[in-house]
């Protein structure tokens, strides 16, 4: 995926950009803001963010993380949350930590 010019892995710029550069070119300055506004979001919008980046809708989703369809669209909603099992398929399968979403 190209931003800003550069060719990155959109969810490592997402999660952990601490300190990220572009290795071709360096750039740093709009990926941050992009990351300090996603990192600011409630986990449940993180959780809409991740499927919409994935191109997944909330069926493949819910197959990904290992619930139906309705649980994972009380948790994008932010209605209920998703237990700890949940929450940790839920990170497994968008390759991240859990403490990265919630």
């Amino acid at each position: 995926m190209y931003f800003f010019g550069c060719t990155v892995n959109l969810f490592y710029v997402i999660f952990s950009l601490e300190g990220f550069k572009c290795p071709k070119t360096n750039c740093k300055g709009g990926l941050l803001i992009i990351v300090e506004m996603i990192n600011k979001l409630p986990w449940h919008k993180k959780l809409k963010v991740l499927r919409v980046i994935y191109g997944w809708g909330q069926r493949q989703a819910s197959e990904e993380c290992l619930t139906d369809k309705k649980n994972y669209w009380l948790w994008e909603k932010g209605i209920s949350y998703p237990r700890s099992s949940s929450r940790k398929a839920i990170a497994r399968a968008y390759g991240l930590k859990v403490e990265h979403i919630f």
